[in-house]
């Protein structure tokens, strides 16, 4: 498994579908697969499949939402190397949990805009279902937005500084 995409012109909704695909080849069902509920900030339950992927070095402690809606949940992901370490289902729980605390935005009632409640947006890189060969969406708490719903977002800000930084969390 590599970093980049095989090809230069490799959309990322491809190389982000490989990925999960191949991880998805190597996952072993006895080793997890456990459902456990969360509460979030709204105070409602959200449930996510804890299960270990892969192997030695190269092994990922998973907790992926599961949702009734069908729409897309969060993914976690924490990586461990099994021949020196248990899987560290405490920190991905505590992951979960700092992840759920709070929100970043949310949906106006009245008028269905979102708004930016702190001074960051902590968003998932994922692929948009409506349109896999295009850019990636972000999933920004419940949201998933495109870059011009993402823009408009943050169309108040101009002037602002803007840092953007990818990470496991």
């Amino acid at each position: 498994m590599t970093d980049t995409p095989d090809k230069p012109t490799q959309r990322f909704g491809e190389h982000l579908m490989e990925v999960m695909a191949a991880l998805d080849e190597v996952n072993q069902p006895s080793r997890g697969g456990d459902l456990e509920t969360f509460l979030d900030a709204a105070g409602r339950k959200r449930r996510f499949r804890l299960e270990v992927y892969g192997g030695g070095p190269l092994t990922f402690l998973s907790a992926r939402e599961e949702r009734t809606d069908g729409r897309l949940g969060l993914r976690l992901l924490t990586r461990f190397d099994e021949a020196t370490e248990n899987p560290p289902f405490g920190l991905l729980r505590d992951k979960i949990r700092a992840r759920l605390a709070t929100r970043d935005v949310v949906r106006d009632p009245d008028n269905g805009r979102l708004q930016l409640l702190t001074g960051q947006i902590r968003a998932q890189l994922t692929c948009d279902p409506d349109d896999p060969d295009g850019p990636p969406a972000v999933l920004v708490d419940d949201e998933l937005l495109s870059w011009d719903e993402l823009g408009d977002l943050l169309a108040g800000y101009e002037g602002f500084g803007l840092r953007v930084q990818v990470t496991d969390e």
